[in-house]
């Protein structure tokens, strides 16, 4: 899925998430605490809580329908969101 400026790709043992080509977040599966919807209205999007100490502890991918989004993530089987 993609937004604006950036796109979230999932795969079986990760999560990718491209900003204009040139940043690169990569999370994998075991570090992802959970998925949830933001809808601040600066920070409409998804919320991924993880573990990993390499990127900020907030890292919001902005979509107009954040709750459609993790629909989409749960169905690939990624992860059990709440």
């Amino acid at each position: 899925m993609s937004s604006l400026l950036a796109q979230i790709n999932i795969y079986e043992d990760k999560l990718i998430i491209n900003y204009l080509f040139f940043f690169k977040i990569i999370l994998l599966k075991k570090d992802i605490i959970d998925i949830i919807p933001s809808n601040d209205f600066f920070e409409k999007g998804i919320k991924i809580l993880h573990k990993n100490p390499k990127y900020d502890s907030k890292i919001i991918f902005r979509v107009s329908n954040p709750d459609k989004l993790i629909e989409e993530i749960k169905k690939t089987g990624f992860m059990n969101c709440n």
